[in-house]
């Protein structure tokens, strides 16, 4: 127990073949919707039989405005201040951003294996996302009702179930145990395990690319691009050295050794478009001879965690070129030392990684920054 945020799986099989089951209370129940709904346009492998939000805080309403009230996020899709607060845009891939919403997304979402299930006697009141209405209560039921009318608009209906549990307040035992009247099964139970599974439209617009090789080198700077895009119709690449294209799946020749982003941009045939933009995804290295497939050698970095500088001890002395990524492969800090010091004073404290390139080998080493 962590908190008031519970999860509970239930795996039955092998890891793609398993009916999965995903219920979260309260903090956990505002995950679970948020992820039902962030999945639609960024969707993952796993197969899920049905997902419940038990009394949750507040929801993701899938709209920027409700009872002609502002919904920013993470209450709705209305963007805040400076259009970024709230939004879920990583650092390296541009993906998970609630600036790209389509109706065909929320169509999808409407179709989804997935309940709500909130006490009866929820109904103390709560202060945020107070849009929604006063209290845990009032704001599934009118999550639900908002969901139910909207789904008729987009020309389908709310594949939903919603329960409600008798006489139960904010409290995850009883939430989780607490059967209808003559019934020896708990509600969250039946909702949870016994809703017939239903499959869900495919789609909705999902983008994504991969590169035939991330470090090609000058000489053979040749990449293939493989658009992994879901439902699109056009596309639109842009290789970062002012180089685009239209095809689907383009080869694109860098000529000069650098660090470039990757965008691309597709659109579906009801007009949704986006751009995925990968940053610094591909690495043209200047000729050294090395293969991209060498292993890396293992380095000795100290001191570490280190401060101010990082020192490193190399078999022999030369110049290297230095590159430091953060956890997500982003490069921060690149250049070129002879003294085997590199000043890290700048970086902010976490976990780095270091890759060294002399004239013949690659050595990489891990470090933590305080």
């Amino acid at each position: 127990m962590l908190h008031q945020t519970h999860f509970h799986f239930s795996i039955l099989q092998c890891r793609n073949e398993i009916p999965v089951y995903l219920t979260g209370f309260s903090a956990g129940g505002q995950v679970v919707t948020r992820y039902m709904f962030v999945r639609q346009f960024y969707p993952d492998s796993i197969p899920i039989k049905m997902a419940v939000s038990v009394s949750p805080a507040a929801y993701l309403f899938p709209t920027d405005t409700f009872n002609s009230m502002f919904l920013g996020t993470p209450c709705g899709l209305g963007l805040n201040a400076m259009n970024y607060y709230g939004d879920c845009i990583s650092g390296i891939n541009d993906t998970v951003n609630l600036r790209f919403i389509c109706d065909d997304h929320i169509f999808q979402y409407y179709n989804e294996n997935y309940g709500v299930l909130v006490g009866e006697a929820d109904s103390a009141y709560y202060s945020i996302c107070v849009e929604q209405g006063d209290s845990r209560l009032e704001r599934a039921r009118n999550f639900f009702a908002f969901c139910d009318t909207n789904a008729l608009s987009l020309g389908t209906t709310l594949k939903w179930q919603y329960a409600e549990v008798p006489g139960i307040g904010h409290n995850d035992s009883l939430m989780y145990h607490t059967c209808a009247a003559g019934d020896s099964i708990p509600i969250a139970e039946r909702m949870l395990f016994e809703t017939p599974w239903h499959p869900v439209p495919d789609s909705a617009l999902v983008v994504d690319f991969e590169a035939s090789t991330l470090r090609p080198k000058l000489s053979t700077g040749v990449v293939q691009f493989t658009n992994k895009t879901l439902n699109g119709v056009s596309y639109y690449w842009d290789f970062g050295d002012s180089t685009f294209s239209s095809q689907v799946n383009p080869q694109h020749t860098y000529l000069s050794p650098d660090t470039f982003s990757v965008k691309l941009t597709a659109t579906s045939s009801t007009g949704c478009s986006y751009t995925l933009r990968k940053k610094y995804f591909i690495i043209v290295l200047e000729d050294t001879g090395i293969d991209e497939n060498e292993p890396y050698a293992t380095i000795k970095l100290f001191p570490n965690p280190a401060e101010y500088t990082l020192q490193f001890e190399l078999p022999h002395t030369e110049s290297v070129k230095f590159y430091i990524s953060d956890i997500t492969g982003r490069i921060l800090q690149n250049g070129i030392t002879d003294n085997e010091h590199i000043d890290i004073s700048s970086l902010a404290s976490g976990y780095y990684l270091l890759i060294l390139q002399t004239e013949n080998k690659w050595y990489r080493g891990r470090f933590v920054k305080e």
